[in-house]
């Protein structure tokens, strides 16, 4: 016969409660999303800028624009690995 045992009664407890907790991706991710479309815009015209008319780019305009690129990749990449 099995015994009861209140340690596993415990265990399940918590797995359960971490079960019904969400994370940071599942209760951000729509913002997240939102915020590198936000980002990747900026960051394309600030590069499209700069490629197009190269005589008139500065560097300021191409550290934004890829700064704005790298943000935004970081936050799909932090999403695509949270959901997994």
């Amino acid at each position: 016969m099995a015994t009861f045992s209140p340690y596993t009664t415990r265990l399940s407890r918590r797995a359960r409660s971490f079960q019904l907790r969400a994370g940071v991706a599942k209760t951000f991710g729509p913002l997240f999303v939102v915020l590198s479309a936000l980002l990747v815009l900026p960051g394309a015209l600030f590069l499209h800028d700069a490629v197009a008319h190269p005589l008139t780019a500065d560097a300021t305009q191409v550290l934004m624009g890829s700064t704005f690129l790298a943000i935004a990749l970081l936050l799909v990449v932090y999403l695509v690995r949270q959901r997994r």
